[in-house]
């Protein structure tokens, strides 16, 4: 009977020990920040200000020249958008970014675009960032958003 009760001990010990590991393991991976979000934070364009005016009159130019021009287009860079995201987003699109949420940067790269936020709460600091793919459709003026991944700092769901 002593040699069940020992071996049943054994197991929920090791049981335990694992459990603990497994968690501290996925706390450990959540306070990793992803490579391109570091990039990110710390390549901003030397002039914020001025990248984040150009995306902001680009973007108030686009309903006229859609509605002048039969072909029209815009194009607008990372770190434009890097630069008008830690102001203009929560300026113009209050709704978008949680309360916990800070930093918010893009990367665009190889057809995908990373995009990651900093979450700061009593409980957790984190990076938050997601995979997502853009792709055209065979249906007109249609475009198809493919979320791929979605990682809490290298840890990945």
């Amino acid at each position: 009977m002593r040699s069940w009760t020992h071996r049943i001990t054994i197991l929920l010990v090791g049981a335990l020990l694992l459990g603990v590991i497994s968690v501290t393991s996925a706390v450990s991976k959540t306070k990793q920040v992803p490579d391109f979000y570091a990039q990110a934070v710390f390549s901003l364009p030397a002039s914020t200000k001025q990248a984040s005016r150009h995306l902001a009159a680009g973007i108030e130019r686009l309903p006229q020249d859609v509605c002048r021009e039969w072909s029209w287009w815009a194009k607008f860079s990372a770190d434009e958008l890097n630069a008008w995201m830690p102001e203009g987003l929560p300026e113009k699109f209050p709704q978008l970014l949680a309360e916990e949420a800070s930093e918010p940067r893009i990367v665009i790269e190889s057809g995908q675009l990373l995009a990651a936020v900093r979450y700061r709460n009593k409980h957790i600091d984190t990076s938050i960032s997601r995979e997502l793919r853009v792709e055209l459709t065979k249906q007109p003026n249609v475009l198809a958003l493919r979320i791929d991944e979605l990682m809490a700092g290298s840890f990945c769901s």
